[in-house]
C-alpha cells in the first residue's frame, strides 16, 4: 500500500506541531513538509504533489483559497 502524503500549512506552530505529532503515529501517512505561510505551502504542493493538504484557512501570504485556485489552474 502506498503511503498517503501530506503537506501541513499553519502559521500557528503549536497547531502544526500537534497535527504532525498525531499523524506521525500512522505508518501509512508520510508528512512531506510543514510550512507556516501560504506561499511556501503552494511551493510544497507543486513540488511534492501530496495526496492531502492540511491548512489553516488564513495565513500570511496566500490564503488556502488562493492555493486551491492555483492548484486547480495548474491541474496538478
Amino acid at each position: 500500500m502506498d503511503k498517503i502524503t501530506v503537506v501541513l500549512a499553519d502559521d500557528h506552530a503549536i497547531l502544526a506541531e500537534g497535527t504532525a505529532s498525531i499523524l506521525k503515529d500512522y505508518d501509512f501517512i508520510d508528512i512531506v513538509g510543514s510550512v507556516n505561510d501560504g506561499e511556501k505551502a503552494l511551493e510544497l504542493v507543486i513540488e511534492n504533489e501530496p495526496n492531502v493538504l492540511v491548512s489553516d484557512i488564513s495565513m500570511p501570504g496566500n490564503s488556502i483559497f488562493d492555493i486551491v485556485q492555483e492548484i486547480n489552474n495548474s491541474q496538478l
